[in-house]
């Protein structure tokens, strides 16, 4: 009996896995079980930054309260054209969070899990450092603006070969070990810059219309509803024919008011865990993983849902 989803979606789920027709889409909260910041506290960071470095104009406290509260991207494109104490500030930051590379325990077992690929916008390397303590096969593509040319794979028949694949369309902050903060995909210039590459954005719209389990990801988040509403809209009738049901999980905190038609509208199944409960995250994706082996994982595991390097 499942403790932690509900039954009917669980069943859903280890089926679909089991079909090889499931998705995952990992958002920061997975990463903060590795440590990694939420992103309304890489806002607040980058706007400590921007009060300290701008000497000239700085945006009063209520406005960079406001850009945070509204989780607005401006607020990084502000600290930017700072010029050169600007964006070393951009950088430190970024090195402050991302520089450090970890893992979790939930990481592993998601991707020892037959979902058919992942696809991730965070911008640290959770799951890369998780592929190498295991004998997954996935396949790490790279999806990162601008271009890795020679990593860089946007054929997208070749996505779906019968390997599991790892999409990282954001970038990163590390690349093969060093310091890649160009590649960070953070203001609204570099979104939109982003998003016109057919050829990327040809492979998000795909994906985002076939079943897909969304963990870590906030519904308040502007920017993910906007493309949420891009794919799987009502108003665009070619991918809403072709769409499949997307699991959304959620804190409960997060329930929209309007739930129903939310789900009709997007095609989204929604399942809430508790947010007074610091394991719950973990232990949907221990269920989860249980139930699609069946195997029981020992509650002794000390490093469940904790950093591992």
């Amino acid at each position: 009996m499942a403790e932690y989803w509900d039954q009917t979606v669980l069943d859903e789920l280890v089926g679909r896995l089991k079909a090889n027709e499931l998705y995952l889409f990992a958002g920061a909260g997975l990463s903060c079980l590795a440590g990694y910041p939420t992103w309304t506290k890489l806002l607040g960071d980058f706007a400590e930054k921007y009060r300290s470095t701008l000497t000239k104009d700085p945006l009063i406290e209520q406005e960079l309260d406001c850009l945070i509260k509204t989780k607005d991207l401006s607020l990084v494109t502000h600290l930017l054209s700072c010029g050169n104490p600007g964006e070393d500030a951009f950088v430190e930051v970024l090195r402050h969070h991302f520089q450090t590379e970890n893992t979790t325990e939930t990481h592993k077992r998601l991707l020892g899990m037959p979902f058919a690929g992942y696809l991730t916008i965070n911008y640290d390397n959770c799951f890369e450092v998780a592929l190498q303590s295991s004998h997954s096969l996935v396949n790490n593509r790279w999806f990162c603006f601008p271009k890795h040319k020679k990593t860089q794979n946007n054929n997208i028949k070749e996505l779906y070969n019968g390997d599991q694949f790892l999409l990282h369309m954001h970038g990163c902050f590390l690349h093969k070990k060093k310091i890649d903060s160009e590649n960070i995909i953070l203001t609204k210039e570099q979104y939109t810059k982003f998003y016109k590459d057919q050829s990327l954005k040809k492979i998000y719209d795909d994906l985002f219309c076939h079943s897909m389990l969304l963990l870590g990801t906030s519904f308040t988040d502007p920017y993910f509803l906007q493309e949420l509403n891009k794919v799987r809209g009502h108003h665009n009738r070619d991918n809403r024919a072709e769409r499949k049901t997307c699991y959304l999980v959620l804190p409960k905190s997060e329930k929209p008011e309007t739930e129903h038609c939310t789900e009709v509208e997007y095609g989204l199944k929604f399942c809430y865990f508790d947010d007074t409960d610091q394991y719950a995250l973990q232990n949907m994706v221990r269920e989860l993983y249980e139930v699609s082996h069946g195997t029981v994982i020992q509650e002794c595991e000390v490093n469940e849902g904790m950093p591992v390097k």
